[in-house]
């Protein structure tokens, strides 16, 4: 009979999980493999003295990370093993045998992934656009379900032949816990168009629970709870292009140059269906570009946007850097390296820059707002600066918006007032009958 692997995402490493884990692996069809981000100082001592295969990475993927660089490890002999369990080591074990349950309840209904407790079919296209475009783009390929399951990466089990056509656990890589989401989504679209929904499903009809495993949530167990009814939130699609160092959850971060990026791509290689763009902000992007091309992308982005979209930007304002140059003429340690100095006009190359990409053109609030009317904009409104330091003294910063959208107090004035008028209308003509 072909062994069982466990494999689990280290962080917390609860003495009384991995006591369960090591009299589970004294059964000689398991084996364990821990993957994790933490040093090898933080390991407890008892935990290393169960001889588990350990295995340590850069914290980058979080949990689904840990679980494909395991993966990666093992290569060709993953295919010793019929099944791979993964797990938290946040997740309170309540029945030894489960994945002895587990695997019986796989092999009765023809299973290939098994979540512990419910997750439901979502219309991710609708709640997670964003997550959406960059699946289109790691996978090369246009998404055209409307829905499809999930299991969550606390506790799952798969049967490995999926990897004939999954070569590897997805993740994505970035800063920030949610991408955790981005993974699980992307799995579960995988599984679905390469093996069919009825492959992926879950065993509990509870959120974080089973009466196997209880999960967890940043260490702390999770109490049980009864589905609720789920509504799915159709949630705009915003962009932050040329995000650099500037990652906004929520967001699908572009630009060609951050390590931090969802996509490494130049603006002018993007491509979205007209309207379907709520926001797009551009946080000292525009002044990189030549004075032509501005137009240009201007008009791309308006393109992109929704009737009640907006376009916000910010960037050094030349007049305001003039009058900074001409304060500290004399000062030349300012005028090369400070940012009130000569930066605000040609730019300074970063770590996430290439050294040609400085400053090709400069705004004033007069001249950006000319090139934002030209491209369509009807709307344009100044505001302080909200990022790299919030420096008013130097940049600006514009809201363009799509079109002029009438505020609901004055939407509703209106609409009452052409009630009137109508019903007056009426009336009158009543009269004169």
């Amino acid at each position: 009979m072909h062994k069982t692997l466990i494999i689990i995402a280290g962080w917390y490493f609860n003495n009384a999980f991995y006591e369960k884990i090591y009299k589970i692996s004294l059964n000689k069809r398991y084996d364990v493999l821990i993957s994790t981000h933490r040093d090898k100082e933080f390991i407890p001592s008892k935990i290393v003295q169960y001889g588990f295969n350990i295995h340590y990475f850069d914290n980058n993927g979080y949990d689904w990370g840990m679980y494909s660089k395991a993966l990666n490890v093992l290569g060709d002999r993953k295919e010793e093993y019929q099944y791979i369990v993964f797990l938290h080591d946040d997740v309170e074990i309540l029945n030894d045998d489960f994945i002895y349950i587990l695997q019986n309840y796989m092999s009765e209904n023809n299973i290939l992934v098994l979540g512990n407790s419910f997750s439901p079919n979502t219309q991710f296209p609708l709640s997670h656009k964003h997550v959406i475009l960059w699946m289109s783009h790691v996978l090369n390929e246009k998404i055209q379900l409307t829905e499809w399951p999930t299991v969550r990466g606390s506790a799952f089990l798969v049967n490995t032949c999926i990897f004939d056509k999954i070569p590897a656990i997805p993740y994505k890589s970035g800063p920030h816990v949610g991408h955790g989401n981005w993974s699980v989504i992307l799995f579960g679209y995988l599984v679905k168009t390469r093996y069919g929904e009825s492959s992926i499903t879950t065993y509990s009809n509870y959120q974080c629970h089973s009466e196997l495993l209880r999960e967890g949530c940043r260490g702390n167990l999770i109490q049980e709870i009864k589905v609720p009814h789920i509504e799915v939130v159709d949630r705009p699609l915003k962009l932050n292009l040329g995000c650099g160092n500037i990652y906004l959850e929520g967001y699908l971060n572009i630009d060609a140059f951050s390590k931090k990026a969802d996509i490494k791509k130049d603006i002018n290689d993007l491509n979205f269906d007209e309207k379907s763009v709520s926001e797009i902000i551009m946080i000292h992007v525009i002044e990189h570009f030549h004075r032509d091309d501005a137009l240009k992308i201007f008009k791309k982005l308006f393109y992109w946007l929704s009737d009640e979209g907006k376009l916000i930007i910010e960037c050094p304002d030349i007049e305001k850097v003039a009058k900074l140059v001409l304060k500290h003429k004399k000062n030349f340690k300012m005028l090369e390296n400070g940012a009130e100095g000569l930066r605000g006009f040609f730019g300074a190359p970063t770590e996430d820059m290439v050294s040609e990409d400085i400053h090709k053109w400069g705004y004033s609030e007069f001249t950006l707002k000319r090139k934002l009317l030209a491209a369509g904009f009807q709307k344009i409104v100044f505001e302080s600066p909200h990022t790299h330091g919030q420096r008013h003294f130097r940049d600006l910063r514009a809201v363009a918006y799509k079109k002029k959208i009438m505020s609901h107090w004055f939407k509703d004035i209106t609409k009452h007032f052409l009630y009137i008028i109508k019903n007056y209308s009426i009336k009158l003509k009543s009269m004169t009958c």
